[in-house]
């Protein structure tokens, strides 16, 4: 240290001529001597010469003794690490920030970004783990009340991150929403209108109900999925279905954390003559409604005859959401099968496509499409919760 002190003094005294060449030697053997310093910090060998001819030193006092020792190390011959690791954790924080020490073995481990520029020439470099998929995080079940902690352990609470809930009426409690929420579960929440008919919510004799329901909803934190009236198609017209959630769906939606949204037959998506159109679906979907939805869902199950199951539905579906534009996110209410190649199909459809956000088994009973899970169309349902892959 005290011979370079030595040395820049003599420079100082130099004319500028002899200043020129001086520096110009001193370069070229920094580079021919010292190569591996170069290699390391350009952004400190720029400081040093900064200091040499004269400039602004004093963004450069914390490194002049750390310069001084690396170049002294690479004359002689020795990387001397564990002192350059030691210094640039504690006495050059530009250092650090911006590259890592000599003779440092390349990182395989995840780092924290820090807060420098990355140098190209840095010995470590950092590394990102790939994301985790969750596409198995999109399941859910229903299940009478009664029944819900029986049929939760027969499959298992883990991915479990969705409950069904059928309410009958504006005004029915909501106990279960709370039960859903504080287990982990975001609720997903059907009404159906009471003695109000369709024509008459559309009308607003019910915004009474309605806005007395979002209090009640608003003081229950957490997520929820609201829904008016599932699988509507026998149960009234088209005209007044559409009527009714185009006024009802913005009310629910002013709920805090709310989703709204319609959920309809699966059939109309079905490859079979019973199967609608685009146009037969627009009537009870058209673009008015996808405006005022977070979602599309329908309820798919594999017909009776075994000829289609729901995952040719879903598949289905999703096609006309990309077909006709405005879909936000699709949904399944309800699924099931006669068969575990159909539980199978209809999830690995929900975790392969990203349109779709959520879908719940039916494991409802107690006969016919809603056949309560059990061996290997329960254990298909467990081992298609358990990876984000196909299965």
């Amino acid at each position: 240290m005290n011979l370079v002190k030595k040395l820049i003094g003599l420079y100082m005294s130099r004319p500028i001529g002899a200043k020129i060449i001086i520096l110009a030697v001193l370069l070229l053997s920094l580079v021919g001597g010292a190569g591996v310093y170069l290699e390391y910090d350009l952004k400190l060998v720029s400081k040093a010469v900064a200091y040499i001819t004269g400039k602004d030193v004093s963004d450069i006092s914390e490194s002049n003794e750390s310069i001084a020792s690396d170049f002294e190390s690479a004359k002689n011959g020795s990387s001397n690490k564990g002192k350059d690791s030691k210094q640039s954790a504690t006495t050059n924080d530009k250092k650090t920030s911006g590259s890592a020490a000599k003779g440092t073995k390349p990182s395989t481990k995840t780092t924290k970004p820090s807060s420098g520029a990355t140098s190209p020439q840095q010995g470590s470099q950092t590394t990102t783990s790939p994301p985790v998929s969750t596409a198995n995080d999109k399941f859910g079940m229903s299940a009478p009340t009664d029944k819900w902690n029986e049929r939760l352990a027969q499959v298992g609470p883990s991915h479990i991150k969705y409950r069904r809930i059928f309410l009958q009426s504006f005004t029915d409690n909501l106990s279960k929403v709370s039960e859903a929420l504080n287990a982990g579960m975001t609720p997903v929440i059907s009404w159906k209108t009471g003695s109000y008919s369709w024509s008459q919510v559309a009308s607003g004799a019910a915004d009474g109900q309605l806005y007395n329901l979002v209090a009640q909803l608003n003081a229950i934190p957490g997520p929820k999925i609201l829904v008016v009236h599932h699988e509507p198609a026998g149960d009234g017209t088209y005209q007044d279905y559409t009527a009714m959630q185009l006024h009802a769906l913005p009310i629910l939606k002013t709920a805090n954390q709310a989703s709204v949204g319609i959920i309809g037959n699966g059939w109309w998506w079905s490859a079979l003559n019973q199967g609608y159109t685009d146009a037969e679906i627009a009537q009870w979907i058209p673009q008015s409604l996808k405006n005022v939805c977070d979602f599309i869902a329908a309820d798919t199950y594999q017909d009776s005859g075994l000829n289609e199951d729901g995952g040719v539905k879903a598949a289905r579906m999703a096609a006309w959401a990309r077909r006709t534009g405005g879909v936000q996110a699709l949904g399944i209410g309800e699924f099931n099968g006669f068969t575990a190649s159909s539980i199978t199909n209809v999830m690995n459809v929900v975790k392969a496509d990203s349109l779709f956000k959520w879908a719940l088994v039916w494991n409802s009973g107690p006969s016919g499409l809603g056949t309560p899970l059990e061996g290997d169309r329960l254990q298909a349902f467990i081992n298609g919760k358990a990876t984000p892959n196909q299965t």
